[in-house]
């Protein structure tokens, strides 16, 4: 049933109840068996690492004959709406924004607490089907959802790691990624990984080089909009890695003076203030 709906693209179980029921081709593959869809989901939560498992013994199997080479993976992220409505999720975080102002107020011994509305609170997160849903841009706005990460190799575009990530952005998922990627395809001793630079991130990049991963990651270097238009674009200067300084278009010598933002940006001074 899982591969059907897989093969299917059927997201939601209840969807897939409605086919146990009306497909002929489901009544086929299941013998006439009709879970309704809280049995589904609650299967498919349960055996969470069986099904896991069933995807790594596939890329196992991929890798045997030939369909994956383990050299080179591509990584990417996708953005997947969440089943919980907008109204949903906003209410879930306002309870837990009303929970933690209880715990400030309550340690300042500033607030009167209502236990009903604190049961009802803790009630309403307990209850919550997905308290994993967080508010991310998509093409359809911000709405709840999440970030599933995907690695690919390569030679036929086969899926060989996948997690989902409630990160809104990529930048946090380059080591998850190539830690998954290199235990799925064996733990080779080189691997190259390509990404684009949303998942720059200079102290993931170097753990992954510890590793033998081989990053083809461009830097995410941010625009410099400011001034009139007057300012050097930076193809005009020159590294020297000899020295670890850069030539600038005035001729001037720029030393390295620091490292900012978690080894991601170098600082080189212009050393001469008629050029700023």
């Amino acid at each position: 049933m899982y591969l059907y709906r897989y093969l299917q693209q059927v997201r939601s179980s209840q969807r897939l109840e409605a086919e146990c029921q009306r497909n002929v081709e489901v009544m086929w593959v299941l013998g006439r068996l009709q879970p309704d869809y809280k049995s589904i989901a609650e299967f498919r939560r349960i055996h969470s690492q069986a099904v896991s498992e069933a995807g790594v013994d596939l890329v196992r199997f991929a890798r045997s004959v030939g369909l994956v080479r383990g050299e080179t993976v591509a990584v990417d992220g996708s953005k997947f709406q969440a089943m919980s409505s907008v109204h949903h999720v906003r209410e879930r975080d306002a309870g837990k924004r009303y929970l933690e102002q209880l715990d400030t107020a309550d340690a300042q011994d500033e607030m009167v607490v209502d236990p009903s509305a604190v049961q009802a609170a803790l009630e309403k997160l307990k209850s919550d089907p997905e308290p994993e849903a967080r508010f991310m841009r998509t093409a359809k706005g911000s709405v709840p959802a999440y970030n599933v990460q995907t690695a690919v190799d390569t030679e036929h575009a086969l899926i060989v790691a996948q997690k989902v990530s409630e990160d809104a952005t990529d930048n946090r998922s380059l080591l998850p990624m190539a830690e998954a990627a290199k235990a799925a395809l064996g733990n080779p001793e080189t691997l190259n990984l390509v990404a684009d630079a949303g998942y720059s991130n200079g102290g993931q990049a170097e753990q992954c080089e510890a590793q033998g991963v081989v990053l083809h990651v461009p830097a995410n270097r941010s625009i410099n909009n400011q001034g009139d238009g007057t300012l050097f674009d930076r193809s005009q200067f020159h590294y020297d890695e000899s020295t670890d300084t850069y030539r600038c278009p005035g001729h001037q010598t720029l030393a390295r003076k620091q490292l900012q933002r978690n080894k991601t940006r170098v600082i080189y001074p212009c050393p001469s203030h008629d050029l700023i």
